[in-house]
Protein backbone atom coordinates (compact mmCIF):
# COMPACT_ATOMS: atom_id res chain seq x y z
CA UNK A 1 0.00 0.00 0.00
CA UNK A 2 1.38 3.42 -0.96
CA UNK A 3 2.22 6.02 1.63
CA UNK A 4 -0.19 8.49 0.08
CA UNK A 5 -3.17 6.16 0.23
CA UNK A 6 -3.69 6.16 4.03
CA UNK A 7 -1.46 8.78 5.57
CA UNK A 8 -3.54 8.96 8.77
CA UNK A 9 -2.93 5.30 9.57
CA UNK A 10 0.87 5.38 9.39
CA UNK A 11 3.27 6.29 12.14
CA UNK A 12 6.97 7.09 11.83
CA UNK A 13 9.80 5.46 13.74
CA UNK A 14 9.56 8.20 16.33
CA UNK A 15 6.41 6.43 17.61
CA UNK A 16 8.15 3.08 18.06
CA UNK A 17 8.21 3.62 21.84
CA UNK A 18 4.45 4.11 21.74
CA UNK A 19 4.09 0.71 20.03
CA UNK A 20 6.24 -0.84 22.73
CA UNK A 21 3.87 0.50 25.39
CA UNK A 22 0.94 -1.09 23.57
CA UNK A 23 2.69 -4.47 23.43
CA UNK A 24 3.53 -4.23 27.15
CA UNK A 25 -0.07 -3.39 28.01
CA UNK A 26 -1.38 -6.28 25.90
CA UNK A 27 1.06 -8.74 27.46
CA UNK A 28 0.03 -7.63 30.95
CA UNK A 29 -3.63 -8.05 30.12
CA UNK A 30 -3.14 -11.57 28.66
CA UNK A 31 -1.18 -12.61 31.74
CA UNK A 32 -3.99 -11.29 33.93
CA UNK A 33 -6.47 -13.37 31.91
CA UNK A 34 -4.43 -16.50 32.48
CA UNK A 35 -4.40 -15.84 36.22
CA UNK A 36 -8.19 -15.11 36.28
CA UNK A 37 -7.55 -11.62 37.58
CA UNK A 38 -10.39 -9.19 36.95
CA UNK A 39 -9.21 -5.78 35.90
CA UNK A 40 -11.30 -2.74 36.76
CA UNK A 41 -12.50 -0.21 34.26
CA UNK A 42 -10.95 2.56 36.33
CA UNK A 43 -7.38 1.20 35.95
CA UNK A 44 -5.08 3.98 34.80
CA UNK A 45 -4.25 3.48 31.10
CA UNK A 46 -0.69 3.67 29.71
CA UNK A 47 0.38 7.31 29.43
CA UNK A 48 0.74 7.17 25.69
CA UNK A 49 -2.23 5.38 24.21
CA UNK A 50 -4.75 4.71 26.96
CA UNK A 51 -6.38 1.30 27.44
CA UNK A 52 -5.95 -1.04 24.41
CA UNK A 53 -9.11 -1.45 22.38
CA UNK A 54 -10.42 -4.95 21.68
CA UNK A 55 -10.64 -5.87 18.03
CA UNK A 56 -13.10 -8.13 16.31
CA UNK A 57 -11.91 -11.72 15.84
CA UNK A 58 -12.01 -13.01 12.30
CA UNK A 59 -12.86 -16.55 13.34
CA UNK A 60 -14.40 -18.16 16.37
CA UNK A 61 -11.64 -20.79 16.81
CA UNK A 62 -8.08 -21.32 15.75
CA UNK A 63 -6.11 -24.40 14.80
CA UNK A 64 -5.41 -25.18 18.45
CA UNK A 65 -9.16 -25.12 19.25
CA UNK A 66 -8.54 -22.20 21.60
CA UNK A 67 -10.71 -19.09 21.79
CA UNK A 68 -9.46 -16.21 19.70
CA UNK A 69 -7.27 -13.61 21.46
CA UNK A 70 -9.05 -10.61 22.96
CA UNK A 71 -6.57 -8.23 21.38
CA UNK A 72 -4.79 -8.37 17.99
CA UNK A 73 -1.42 -10.12 18.03
CA UNK A 74 1.69 -7.96 17.72
CA UNK A 75 5.36 -8.96 17.37
CA UNK A 76 7.58 -8.87 20.41
CA UNK A 77 9.02 -5.47 19.52
CA UNK A 78 5.54 -4.01 19.06
CA UNK A 79 6.10 -3.20 15.34
CA UNK A 80 4.16 -4.68 12.45
CA UNK A 81 6.45 -5.32 9.42
CA UNK A 82 5.61 -3.31 6.31
CA UNK A 83 4.43 -5.06 3.16
CA UNK A 84 7.59 -4.09 1.18
CA UNK A 85 11.05 -2.62 1.65
CA UNK A 86 9.91 0.87 0.77
CA UNK A 87 7.57 0.77 3.81
CA UNK A 88 10.06 -0.97 6.09
CA UNK A 89 10.83 2.21 8.02
CA UNK A 90 7.16 2.75 8.91
CA UNK A 91 4.55 0.81 10.88
CA UNK A 92 0.85 0.28 10.45
CA UNK A 93 -1.47 -0.29 13.34
CA UNK A 94 -4.36 -1.07 10.96
CA UNK A 95 -7.18 1.09 12.22
CA UNK A 96 -6.10 1.44 15.85
CA UNK A 97 -5.08 5.07 15.45
CA UNK A 98 -8.71 6.21 15.43
CA UNK A 99 -9.36 4.09 18.52
CA UNK A 100 -6.32 5.59 20.25
CA UNK A 101 -7.62 9.07 19.51
CA UNK A 102 -11.00 8.23 21.03
CA UNK A 103 -9.33 6.76 24.11
CA UNK A 104 -7.16 9.85 24.49
CA UNK A 105 -10.23 12.08 24.39
CA UNK A 106 -11.95 9.87 26.97
CA UNK A 107 -8.88 9.94 29.25
CA UNK A 108 -8.75 13.72 29.13
CA UNK A 109 -12.49 13.91 29.91
CA UNK A 110 -11.91 11.87 33.08
CA UNK A 111 -9.17 14.26 34.22
CA UNK A 112 -11.28 17.38 33.69
CA UNK A 113 -13.00 18.65 36.85
CA UNK A 114 -16.76 18.22 36.96
CA UNK A 115 -19.04 20.99 38.19
CA UNK A 116 -20.49 20.50 41.65
CA UNK A 117 -24.20 19.56 41.69
CA UNK A 118 -26.53 22.42 42.42
CA UNK A 119 -28.17 22.27 45.85
CA UNK A 120 -31.70 21.00 46.15
CA UNK A 121 -34.32 23.78 46.31
CA UNK A 122 -35.79 22.16 49.40
CA UNK A 123 -32.52 21.90 51.28
CA UNK A 124 -32.08 23.62 54.62
CA UNK A 125 -30.72 27.18 54.55
CA UNK A 126 -26.95 27.53 54.51
CA UNK A 127 -25.32 29.02 57.63
CA UNK A 128 -24.90 32.37 55.85
CA UNK A 129 -28.63 32.39 54.98
CA UNK A 130 -29.88 31.58 58.50
CA UNK A 131 -31.98 34.55 59.69
CA UNK A 132 -30.98 36.36 62.86
CA UNK A 133 -33.26 36.30 65.85
CA UNK A 134 -33.87 40.05 65.69
CA UNK A 135 -34.42 40.01 61.93
CA UNK A 136 -37.99 40.75 60.91
CA UNK A 137 -39.99 38.04 59.15
CA UNK A 138 -43.15 38.09 57.07
CA UNK A 139 -44.06 34.60 58.38
CA UNK A 140 -43.95 33.05 54.93
CA UNK A 141 -42.31 29.65 54.70
CA UNK A 142 -40.00 28.67 51.83
CA UNK A 143 -41.62 26.71 49.02
CA UNK A 144 -40.95 22.96 49.02
CA UNK A 145 -39.96 22.11 45.44
CA UNK A 146 -38.92 18.68 44.20
CA UNK A 147 -35.78 18.28 42.12
CA UNK A 148 -36.24 18.04 38.37
CA UNK A 149 -34.89 14.49 38.52
CA UNK A 150 -37.63 13.41 40.95
CA UNK A 151 -41.02 12.11 39.97
CA UNK A 152 -44.15 14.03 40.92
CA UNK A 153 -45.68 13.13 44.28
CA UNK A 154 -48.56 10.68 44.38
CA UNK A 155 -50.56 9.65 47.45
CA UNK A 156 -50.23 6.04 46.28
CA UNK A 157 -46.43 6.06 46.23
CA UNK A 158 -46.45 4.83 49.80
CA UNK A 159 -46.95 1.33 48.40
CA UNK A 160 -43.29 1.21 47.37
CA UNK A 161 -41.54 4.33 48.73
CA UNK A 162 -40.66 5.24 52.34
CA UNK A 163 -42.50 7.95 54.23
CA UNK A 164 -41.28 11.36 53.02
CA UNK A 165 -42.68 14.54 54.63
CA UNK A 166 -40.73 16.63 52.09
CA UNK A 167 -42.41 15.01 49.09
CA UNK A 168 -45.78 15.14 50.81
CA UNK A 169 -45.44 18.83 51.67
CA UNK A 170 -44.49 19.70 48.09
CA UNK A 171 -48.16 19.12 47.28
CA UNK A 172 -49.81 19.64 50.66
CA UNK A 173 -48.50 23.20 51.02
CA UNK A 174 -50.94 24.19 48.26
CA UNK A 175 -53.86 22.41 49.91
CA UNK A 176 -55.02 18.80 50.01
CA UNK A 177 -58.21 17.06 51.16
CA UNK A 178 -57.65 15.49 54.60
CA UNK A 179 -58.80 12.15 53.22
CA UNK A 180 -55.91 12.04 50.75
CA UNK A 181 -53.44 12.87 53.52
CA UNK A 182 -54.78 10.03 55.65
CA UNK A 183 -54.71 7.72 52.62
CA UNK A 184 -50.99 8.39 52.11
CA UNK A 185 -50.17 7.94 55.80
CA UNK A 186 -52.14 4.68 55.95
CA UNK A 187 -49.42 2.89 53.94
CA UNK A 188 -46.90 3.22 56.79
CA UNK A 189 -46.61 1.92 60.31
CA UNK A 190 -47.26 4.30 63.20
CA UNK A 191 -43.61 4.05 64.24
CA UNK A 192 -42.37 4.99 60.75
CA UNK A 193 -44.67 8.02 60.61
CA UNK A 194 -43.78 9.26 64.08
CA UNK A 195 -40.08 8.92 63.31
CA UNK A 196 -40.28 11.44 60.45
CA UNK A 197 -43.40 13.52 60.88
CA UNK A 198 -41.73 16.10 63.14
CA UNK A 199 -38.52 16.42 61.16
CA UNK A 200 -37.45 19.71 59.53
CA UNK A 201 -38.33 20.53 55.93
CA UNK A 202 -36.43 23.43 54.38
CA UNK A 203 -35.22 24.25 57.88
CA UNK A 204 -38.69 24.45 59.52
CA UNK A 205 -40.73 21.84 61.42
CA UNK A 206 -43.11 20.12 59.00
CA UNK A 207 -46.19 21.00 61.05
CA UNK A 208 -45.58 24.71 60.36
CA UNK A 209 -46.49 24.02 56.74
CA UNK A 210 -49.74 22.40 57.89
CA UNK A 211 -50.65 25.45 59.97
CA UNK A 212 -49.74 27.73 57.05
CA UNK A 213 -52.49 26.08 54.95
CA UNK A 214 -54.99 27.53 57.47
CA UNK A 215 -56.95 24.26 57.26
CA UNK A 216 -57.83 23.00 60.72
CA UNK A 217 -58.84 19.57 59.36
CA UNK A 218 -55.36 19.02 57.91
CA UNK A 219 -53.81 20.16 61.17
CA UNK A 220 -55.96 17.75 63.16
CA UNK A 221 -55.09 14.85 60.84
CA UNK A 222 -51.36 15.66 61.07
CA UNK A 223 -51.41 15.88 64.87
CA UNK A 224 -53.44 12.66 65.03
CA UNK A 225 -50.55 10.93 63.24
CA UNK A 226 -47.96 12.21 65.73
CA UNK A 227 -47.40 15.89 64.88
CA UNK A 228 -46.09 18.06 67.73
CA UNK A 229 -48.45 20.94 68.58
CA UNK A 230 -45.71 22.58 70.65
CA UNK A 231 -43.07 22.66 67.90
CA UNK A 232 -40.83 25.74 67.77
CA UNK A 233 -39.46 27.64 64.78
CA UNK A 234 -35.68 27.13 65.03
CA UNK A 235 -34.33 30.60 64.16
CA UNK A 236 -36.41 33.05 66.22
CA UNK A 237 -37.83 30.39 68.60
CA UNK A 238 -41.43 31.26 67.68
CA UNK A 239 -43.87 28.62 69.04
CA UNK A 240 -46.34 27.00 66.65
CA UNK A 241 -49.32 28.52 68.48
CA UNK A 242 -47.89 32.04 68.15
CA UNK A 243 -47.13 31.38 64.48
CA UNK A 244 -50.78 30.41 63.94
CA UNK A 245 -51.95 33.65 65.58
CA UNK A 246 -49.51 35.78 63.59
CA UNK A 247 -50.81 34.29 60.32
CA UNK A 248 -53.75 36.63 60.81
CA UNK A 249 -51.45 39.53 59.93
CA UNK A 250 -50.82 38.13 56.43
CA UNK A 251 -53.27 39.18 53.71
CA UNK A 252 -56.15 39.42 56.16
CA UNK A 253 -56.06 35.66 56.86
CA UNK A 254 -58.38 34.58 59.69
CA UNK A 255 -56.61 31.75 61.50
CA UNK A 256 -59.01 31.58 64.46
CA UNK A 257 -60.13 28.00 63.78
CA UNK A 258 -56.55 26.76 63.47
CA UNK A 259 -55.60 28.45 66.77
CA UNK A 260 -58.61 26.94 68.55
CA UNK A 261 -57.83 23.52 67.06
CA UNK A 262 -54.25 23.68 68.34
CA UNK A 263 -55.49 24.62 71.81
CA UNK A 264 -57.98 21.74 71.78
CA UNK A 265 -55.17 19.35 70.83
CA UNK A 266 -53.02 20.37 73.78
CA UNK A 267 -50.95 23.35 72.62
CA UNK A 268 -49.31 25.24 75.50
CA UNK A 269 -51.11 28.58 75.85
CA UNK A 270 -48.57 29.92 78.36
CA UNK A 271 -46.08 30.64 75.56
CA UNK A 272 -48.19 33.67 74.61
CA UNK A 273 -47.76 36.69 76.93
CA UNK A 274 -50.92 37.24 78.96
CA UNK A 275 -51.01 40.92 78.12
CA UNK A 276 -52.32 39.96 74.66
CA UNK A 277 -55.38 38.01 75.86
CA UNK A 278 -56.17 38.71 79.51
CA UNK A 279 -58.69 40.01 80.14
CA UNK A 280 -60.03 38.80 76.81
CA UNK A 281 -62.54 41.63 76.46
CA UNK A 282 -59.75 44.21 76.26
CA UNK A 283 -58.22 44.88 72.86
CA UNK A 284 -54.43 44.44 73.11
CA UNK A 285 -53.97 47.14 70.44
CA UNK A 286 -54.95 49.68 73.10
CA UNK A 287 -52.05 48.46 75.26
CA UNK A 288 -49.35 49.20 72.70
CA UNK A 289 -46.42 49.89 72.54
CA UNK A 290 -45.87 47.45 75.47
CA UNK A 291 -42.23 48.44 75.75
CA UNK A 292 -42.26 49.04 79.51
CA UNK A 293 -43.85 47.52 82.60
CA UNK A 294 -44.25 43.97 81.23
CA UNK A 295 -41.76 41.71 82.94
CA UNK A 296 -43.25 38.58 81.36
CA UNK A 297 -41.44 39.34 78.09
CA UNK A 298 -38.27 38.29 79.90
CA UNK A 299 -39.61 34.82 80.77
CA UNK A 300 -37.94 31.95 78.96
CA UNK A 301 -41.08 30.78 77.14
CA UNK A 302 -41.92 34.31 75.97
CA UNK A 303 -38.56 35.74 74.94
CA UNK A 304 -39.47 35.08 71.29
CA UNK A 305 -41.96 37.98 71.48
CA UNK A 306 -39.51 40.75 70.59
CA UNK A 307 -40.49 44.37 70.09
CA UNK A 308 -41.18 44.27 66.34
CA UNK A 309 -43.60 41.33 66.74
CA UNK A 310 -45.80 42.84 69.43
CA UNK A 311 -47.89 45.19 67.26
CA UNK A 312 -48.49 42.35 64.77
CA UNK A 313 -49.53 39.95 67.53
CA UNK A 314 -51.84 42.51 69.12
CA UNK A 315 -53.55 43.14 65.78
CA UNK A 316 -53.89 39.47 64.85
CA UNK A 317 -55.34 38.24 68.17
CA UNK A 318 -59.12 38.13 67.62
CA UNK A 319 -61.72 38.14 70.37
CA UNK A 320 -62.34 34.39 69.98
CA UNK A 321 -58.63 33.65 70.18
CA UNK A 322 -58.28 35.74 73.32
CA UNK A 323 -61.31 34.04 74.91
CA UNK A 324 -59.98 30.51 74.44
CA UNK A 325 -56.41 31.47 75.35
CA UNK A 326 -57.61 32.86 78.67
CA UNK A 327 -59.92 29.89 79.21
CA UNK A 328 -57.06 27.42 78.57
CA UNK A 329 -54.74 29.17 81.03
CA UNK A 330 -57.37 29.39 83.80
CA UNK A 331 -58.82 25.89 83.51
CA UNK A 332 -57.06 22.71 84.44
CA UNK A 333 -56.17 20.42 81.61
CA UNK A 334 -57.00 16.70 81.50
CA UNK A 335 -55.36 14.46 84.04
CA UNK A 336 -52.79 11.86 83.04
CA UNK A 337 -55.41 9.14 83.59
CA UNK A 338 -57.95 10.87 81.35
CA UNK A 339 -55.33 11.38 78.66
CA UNK A 340 -54.31 7.72 78.83
CA UNK A 341 -57.90 6.49 78.45
CA UNK A 342 -58.58 8.88 75.57
CA UNK A 343 -55.43 7.81 73.73
CA UNK A 344 -56.15 4.11 74.27
CA UNK A 345 -59.59 4.48 72.69
CA UNK A 346 -58.43 7.00 70.06
CA UNK A 347 -60.78 9.62 71.49
CA UNK A 348 -58.38 12.49 72.23
CA UNK A 349 -60.69 14.86 70.34
CA UNK A 350 -63.16 14.40 73.20
CA UNK A 351 -60.81 16.30 75.51
CA UNK A 352 -61.18 19.39 73.33
CA UNK A 353 -64.97 19.59 73.26
CA UNK A 354 -64.99 22.69 75.47
CA UNK A 355 -63.03 24.63 72.82
CA UNK A 356 -65.94 24.52 70.42
CA UNK A 357 -68.58 25.83 72.80
CA UNK A 358 -68.92 29.29 74.28
CA UNK A 359 -69.78 28.87 77.94
CA UNK A 360 -71.45 25.66 79.23
CA UNK A 361 -68.25 24.68 80.97
CA UNK A 362 -70.00 22.49 83.55
CA UNK A 363 -72.01 20.66 80.89
CA UNK A 364 -69.01 19.84 78.72
CA UNK A 365 -67.00 18.72 81.74
CA UNK A 366 -69.82 16.40 82.81
CA UNK A 367 -70.14 14.86 79.33
CA UNK A 368 -66.39 14.33 79.01
CA UNK A 369 -66.08 12.69 82.42
CA UNK A 370 -69.07 10.40 81.81
CA UNK A 371 -67.75 9.20 78.46
CA UNK A 372 -64.21 8.60 79.72
CA UNK A 373 -65.57 6.60 82.67
CA UNK A 374 -67.65 4.46 80.32
CA UNK A 375 -64.57 3.82 78.15
CA UNK A 376 -62.40 2.89 81.13
CA UNK A 377 -65.02 0.57 82.66
CA UNK A 378 -67.31 -0.62 79.86
CA UNK A 379 -70.59 -2.26 80.77
CA UNK A 380 -72.92 -4.59 78.94
CA UNK A 381 -75.56 -1.89 78.80
CA UNK A 382 -75.13 0.99 76.32
CA UNK A 383 -74.62 4.56 77.43
CA UNK A 384 -77.46 6.85 76.36
CA UNK A 385 -77.21 10.64 76.45
CA UNK A 386 -80.09 13.03 75.85
CA UNK A 387 -79.62 16.76 75.24
CA UNK A 388 -82.77 18.79 75.90
CA UNK A 389 -83.07 22.55 75.60
CA UNK A 390 -80.20 25.00 75.65
CA UNK A 391 -78.55 24.11 78.93
CA UNK A 392 -80.31 20.96 80.15
CA UNK A 393 -78.38 17.72 79.97
CA UNK A 394 -79.42 14.29 81.19
CA UNK A 395 -77.34 11.13 81.15
CA UNK A 396 -78.37 7.64 82.15
CA UNK A 397 -77.72 4.02 81.35
CA UNK A 398 -80.45 2.17 79.52
CA UNK A 399 -81.66 -0.57 81.74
Amino acid sequence: MEDTERPDLRLTRSHKSCGNDVAAAIASFRNAQDLNITTKASTIPPPCLGTPRPTEAKSTTNRFNEPPPLYAELPADGITPASNSRDSDKISLDGDLAAFRRLDIAARAVDEPRPAPSPSPSAAPTPSAVPRRDEQWDFRLPQVVLDTSEEDFSVDEGRSNPFSPRRLLSVLQHGMPPGRLQHYISFFSAAAVRAGINGPVCGYPAIFYLVATNDEKLVRAWVGSGGDVNAVEPYRRIPLLAFAILLGSIAGMDSTQVVVTLLSLGADATVVPRVFFSPYVEDPVDKLPMDKGHAEFGEEKKQWCVEWMRPMLATAATLTMRYFLEKTVKEKGPTDRQLQVAQTHRATALLGVSFFLIGQTSATRSVTQKLLTHMAMPRSKPLVMVFAGMCFLRLWSDG
